[in-house]
């Protein structure tokens, strides 16, 4: 029996880091190691499953939950390899073929990969599968479902997995790539008329998303969360939902949050500089691309996004801005958005220049038609590509009653501002339980701990 009990530890450790280790190698961009440590993880999963049948007295006495729980994973890495290399209708029937195996995951990894199947559908075709992307939505990622006592017993029967900031980001995030989507359809069909920069149609859905974000976006969990708030929040301010205050008393807590302390370690240190160095640029850059200040934006963002890398080692082009946190596939929007920027700028030929780059990137392999451009890059390669010859004095058209000027805190205020820096203690909200994120790992109790820690 110890022997079977050792083959079974060796089973479970295999497969599980296998698992983890595909989705690292797809991060560093060394995607055919990746995609074969992948299925790797998912024959060593087989082989574990027979063994655990034939061997049900070594096993006896052992929670089962966890092992539902690990398998998803390795799912969730080979879906990364299949996207990062643009063979989204690969993914789409791979990950379609496994999808109940997620049911009994957590909210983060059973939203988290039902994401990404909406986000294959989104960028498999010319304009983005978007029936299929909002029923995945609505039945599987922005789900009024409870946590229950396997997940976190902190919160079992009193949270409901809307209140997790992991789950709202990626709720965020695939509006909005669906907010890009229909933007550069309508643009392409109609390069002449100017659009809006955001699809209505949805702006039911992110009232609902709002109304529990709102009670986690000054909480700062981590600078991934932070630009998808920044967004939420711009968006609201374009529809009148919220008021240039709301606005900069955003952009000032984050301020606020790069003022160094003497007490600070070095996750402080860390967490200060992200702050500072990417949230702050990127967020005011979303700020200002939908108070249609591009000029501005493009200003704010560019020495994130112009910096030359090495991209063979470091991943693809949503590279730069790594400290943010999330992954290659969670910060894409980012380059849309930056894509977007150039075009409404009236840098074109940056634009067509900058799709390219991320599309060879994509398509290793020049001769595989497997390897596709996503749906909004093509859209927007298409209308950049048609616009190259037109002059940037042509796309600075600003809305001035939406216009911004961000205001660095003076001397005097630093004291002050110094009460509201990191960390922050846990305050009551109309949900119970601690405030999580169950995509970063943090809350607000481990942030104070471990700017605690020395």
């Amino acid at each position: 029996m110890e022997d079977n009990q050792k083959n079974w530890i060796d089973f479970q450790f295999g497969y599980y880091v296998k698992g983890m280790y595909c989705f690292v190698l797809e991060e560093m961009n060394q995607m055919e190691k990746a995609e074969k440590t992948g299925w790797d993880a998912l024959e060593h999963y087989n082989d574990f499953t027979k063994f655990v049948s034939g061997n049900k007295e070594a096993v006896s006495g052992v929670e089962s939950d966890h092992l539902e729980f690990i398998q998803p994973w390795a799912h969730h890495s080979l879906c990364h390899v299949f996207h990062t290399n643009g063979r989204f209708t690969e993914g789409i029937d791979f990950m379609e073929l496994h999808r109940n195996d997620w049911n009994t995951c957590n909210a983060f990894l059973q939203t988290h990969n039902n994401w990404h199947l909406a986000l294959l559908y989104l960028d498999r075709n010319h304009a983005g599968d978007l029936d299929k992307c909002m029923q995945l939505y609505k039945q599987h990622i922005w789900i009024d479902q409870s946590f229950d006592e396997r997940e976190d017993a902190d919160q079992s029967g009193e949270n409901s997995w809307k209140d997790d900031a992991g789950v709202q980001c990626g709720a965020v995030n695939l509006l909005w790539k669906m907010d890009f989507c229909q933007i550069a359809n309508q643009l392409n069909n109609n390069s002449s008329q100017k659009g809006s920069l955001v699809d209505h149609s949805m702006d039911v859905l992110w009232d609902d998303l709002s109304s529990y974000c709102e009670q986690l976006i000054d909480k700062h969990l981590s600078g991934y969360i932070d630009f998808h708030y920044a967004y939420l929040l711009a968006r609201n301010y374009l529809r009148g939902l919220c008021s240039k205050e709301d606005i900069h008393d955003f952009d000032e807590a984050l301020v606020n949050q790069t003022i160094p302390d003497s007490n600070d370690n070095l996750y402080m240190k860390n967490k200060r500089n992200v702050t500072r160095d990417m949230v702050i640029p990127i967020a005011r850059g979303i700020i200002y691309y939908l108070s249609q200040q591009f000029e501005e934006s493009y200003q704010q963002m560019r020495h994130l996004f112009e910096q030359n890398l090495d991209t063979g080692f470091l991943g693809n082009p949503n590279y730069k801005h790594n400290g943010l946190g999330g992954s290659q596939a969670q910060r894409e929007v980012l380059g849309d958005l930056w894509v977007q920027v150039l075009i409404e700028s009236g840098r074109n030929k940056q634009a067509v220049q900058e799709l390219k780059t991320r599309h060879d990137y994509q398509a290793s392999t020049k001769d595989d038609d497997r390897y596709e451009m996503a749906s909004i890059s093509k859209n927007q390669f298409q209308l950049a590509s048609r616009n190259e010859h037109l002059n940037r004095e042509q796309f600075e058209k600003i809305n001035l009653e939406r216009t911004f000027t961000f205001k660095q805190p003076t001397t005097a205020s630093l004291e002050s501002a110094r009460a509201t820096s990191l960390p922050k203690s846990p305050r009551e909200h109309k949900h119970k339980g601690p405030i999580t994120s169950q995509i970063s790992g943090e809350s607000e109790d481990t942030v104070s701990s471990m700017a605690a820690n020395s």
